[in-house]
């Protein structure tokens, strides 16, 4: 940015640069953005795994005499289970806040470009629609598939509970 002396010489950037900008953020928004849905893949998929490891075992033909797999309880696997998912529950969270942050920030660095040259966002295209419209279409899949954690956590609970029920 060029300034012609100190009093003209402001904090704003010039479009070139906010289009650069925005370019930058793209970029780390879809990094962020495979890496939340990579990372929600692998916990949920790992969540599922240990929960149902004793299960697994037996339908592919594995002994399930080993001393090994008769000394752990399968209640400790459901356990397991449900320690992976909420710690994927916590990780995918701070995912999830980089990216609402850098949607924000992309955001307000459009605000600052020429109205002609601004992407209109949804919403404003909705206009006067029904609120329930609107937000149903501004949900973001990051939080969707953020609380779909609750299937693998619910799974190992149920489970958990079988198992207890089953042997009394």
């Amino acid at each position: 940015m060029s300034c012609n002396n100190n009093s003209q010489c402001n904090n704003t950037l010039r479009s070139e640069e906010i289009i650069t900008l925005m370019g930058i953020y793209r970029e780390e928004w879809k990094y962020r953005d495979s890496a939340f849905m990579s990372t929600f893949l692998k916990f949920s998929l790992l969540s599922l795994l240990i929960t149902f490891f004793p299960n697994l075992l037996g339908r592919i033909g594995f002994d399930q005499s080993a001393p090994l797999l008769v000394s752990i309880p399968p209640f400790i696997f459901s356990i397991f289970g449900i320690l992976s998912a909420l710690f994927g529950l916590f990780y995918s969270s701070a995912e999830a806040q980089r990216i609402v942050q850098i949607d924000n920030a992309y955001k307000r660095l459009m605000a600052q470009l020429p109205e002609d040259a601004q992407v209109k966002m949804l919403n404003n295209k909705l206009g006067n629609s029904k609120n329930i419209i609107k937000k149903f279409q501004s949900v973001r899949l990051n939080r969707v598939l953020y609380y779909a954690y609750l299937i693998p956590i619910g799974l190992a609970v149920l489970n958990f509970v079988l198992i207890i029920l089953s042997r009394s």
